[in-house]
């Protein structure tokens, strides 16, 4: 019946944007991370360098 498909559909909807809500907090997470070790390397110059080159390779091997 129409209704059940209607229903399939609506459930396979919520699926997608539950595990698309996990993946953008997941995101939001390592986006923060990386914001505060911005913030260290900006209140600590001598040591800037070491933290942006571990963001850099953290990002590579990421993607």
């Amino acid at each position: 019946m129409l209704s059940d498909q209607i229903s399939i559909v609506l459930s396979d909807l919520t699926e997608i944007a539950t595990k698309q809500e996990d993946l953008i907090r997941e995101k939001d997470l390592d986006i923060q991370v990386i914001v505060g070790k911005i913030e260290i390397a900006l209140s600590q110059p001598d040591i800037y360098k070491n933290i942006l080159i571990e963001i850099i390779e953290e990002y590579k091997q990421a993607l």
